[in-house]
């Protein structure tokens, strides 16, 4: 470096005498080389932020997404119905725990300021701490939690309709079916095809009897692998599973087949798409900005 800043440093004095002399010139040129790069920055910032930046979940590498499709009816991801994600959770030997959840809507509630109206998710009692997540405020519910009507609030509708305050834990929310509220979700948590926004979490206790139901598949299902247990093992697991459950309910489960994901890659897909066509303009701005640049160049030399 100290052998090529001496050579260098002429070159940078007489280029930035250039620009001072011709400002109708190095101002433009300037202006495109920013908006090329800053633009082609904040998309890159976002990609990684999205796509790259790891979950707020404890050992992510455990974790497997079940995806689960319809061979003869060429059907896109499916559900599991509740009983066979607590039957496959209460069996399990590839798996640490399975849990699932499942997102309802028209939960009503009092702001203060009238009726409002959240998306409410019913998770398997299990699921976060088969996610290990940390709250933001307060805890999240357990299984121990099932026969209670407690819930937990997404960090945008806590901060979005209560401030942030702590005061909103241990409030009674809820006009039809009210709960306490006992914790505030991870600000960067995400629920896959649904993205962020303003949630109620809720354990399953006293669900409907038509969940119990072994053809209502409502539940996407999430796995936390068992320590140093590979994920073929763990599909040959879940694939048995599949098989016998075809046995017995060919109507149901004759044509299904399951693959695990690693979860990051089942978090981030609803936004795989959108983002081909960002990093695409992020080419494109860049590209842009430097011919644009190289073009007012070209034309002051040639002037």
């Amino acid at each position: 470096m100290r052998s090529i800043s001496p050579r260098l440093a002429p070159l940078f004095r007489l280029a930035l005498r250039h620009l001072i002399r011709n400002p109708a010139f190095s101002l433009p040129a300037v202006f495109c080389l920013a908006l090329g790069l800053g633009g082609a920055a904040a998309i890159l910032s976002a990609w990684w932020a999205v796509m790259q930046a790891p979950l707020p979940v404890g050992q992510p590498e455990e974790l497997v997404s079940f995806r689960i499709r319809d061979l003869r009816r060429g059907e896109g991801e499916l559900r599991l119905s509740l009983p066979t994600v607590e039957e496959w959770d209460r069996g399990a030997r590839s798996f640490e725990a399975v849990g699932g959840w499942s997102v309802w809507l028209g939960f009503q509630f009092d702001s203060g300021d009238g009726v409002e109206r959240v998306v409410e998710v019913r998770t398997t009692p299990n699921l976060p701490r088969l996610l290990r997540l940390q709250p933001s405020a307060g805890r999240l519910y357990s299984p121990a939690d099932a026969d209670d009507a407690v819930c937990v609030l997404s960090h945008e509708l806590w901060w979005d309709r209560f401030g942030g305050g702590r005061e909103v834990l241990g409030r009674r929310l809820g006009q039809d079916d009210p709960c306490t509220v006992v914790g505030v979700m991870p600000a960067d948590f995400r629920l896959p095809e649904h993205g962020g926004g303003e949630y109620v979490w809720r354990p399953l206790g006293e669900e409907p009897a038509y969940l119990r139901r072994r053809e209502a598949r409502y539940f996407q299902v999430l796995g936390r692998l068992q320590p140093g247990t590979g994920s073929a093992a763990a599909q040959e697991e879940i694939q048995t599973r599949i098989s016998a459950l075809a046995h017995d309910h060919p109507e149901l489960f004759g044509n299904l087949t399951v693959e695990l994901l690693p979860v990051q890659e089942h978090f981030t897909a609803p936004y795989r798409g959108l983002f081909r066509v960002l990093l695409l303009a992020a080419a494109a701005l860049l590209h842009v900005g430097t011919a644009n640049g190289a073009g007012l160049t070209l034309a002051q030399t040639l002037s």
